[in-house]
């Protein structure tokens, strides 16, 4: 007689079923029972707009004036002056465009 036969077998998909329609009951009723007020939800989307938005829009402008003067720099003689040799160059495009 096989050992498996005596161990129980998964629940029926009708009780998974069930499982996951109580689940999906509770959080429902959890979401619907959140109340915003919408001048404090404007004000705080707007505060985050200050804080986080716009330092993130500059740092972006700042990282594609990086990327574009790294080229030209490259193109108007920058590894002669600065001697750079082998991969010195490849490693300071890596500062600027992180993989």
């Amino acid at each position: 007689m096989p050992a498996s036969s005596n161990f129980p077998t998964s629940p029926s998909r009708e009780k998974q079923s069930s499982i996951t329609a109580k689940k999906a009951d509770t959080a429902a009723f959890v979401v619907s029972t959140c109340q915003v007020n919408p001048s404090i939800e404007k004000s705080l989307l707007r505060k985050l707009d200050l804080h986080v938005v716009l330092p993130l829009m500059i740092l972006f402008v700042l990282a594609f004036l990086d990327r574009v003067n790294i080229g030209n720099a490259k193109i108007q003689g920058m590894t002669e002056e600065l001697k750079m040799a082998g991969n010195d160059f490849n490693v300071a495009l890596m500062i600027f465009f992180p993989a």
